[in-house]
């Protein structure tokens, strides 16, 4: 189970790269013929996807530490930690700028 994990983990951090790759292509170059998921047209978008898998993959790491180590204390902060960067990227990504800033005047 514990190979099954880290397999995970590494996809993953591929889809991560991957994203970030065709995203910045997209934003600096130009058009792709991408899924419609996968389109990015703004920088907050980006953060949104990135952060969601982000936390997937700190989710991952949590289960894979989870199964490797005995400690219940250790685990326990490990979790809390995570726990907390969660958190702390749900409420950036929450706070992200709609808006299209105006004109200075």
């Amino acid at each position: 189970i514990v190979s099954f994990v880290q397999l995970m983990d590494i996809f993953l951090l591929v889809a991560v790269l991957y994203i970030f790759t065709v995203a910045m292509y997209e934003l600096f170059i130009g058009e792709l013929e991408l899924p419609k998921w996968l389109v990015i047209h703004n920088f907050d978008e980006l953060k949104t996807i990135l952060s969601n898998l982000i936390i997937l993959i700190g989710a991952v790491s949590f289960l894979k530490y989870f199964l490797e180590r005995n400690d219940p204390a250790s685990t326990l902060l490990y979790g809390l930690a995570f726990g907390i960067v969660a958190y702390v990227l749900v409420l950036y990504r929450s706070h992200g700028h709609d808006d299209v800033p105006s004109e200075p005047h």
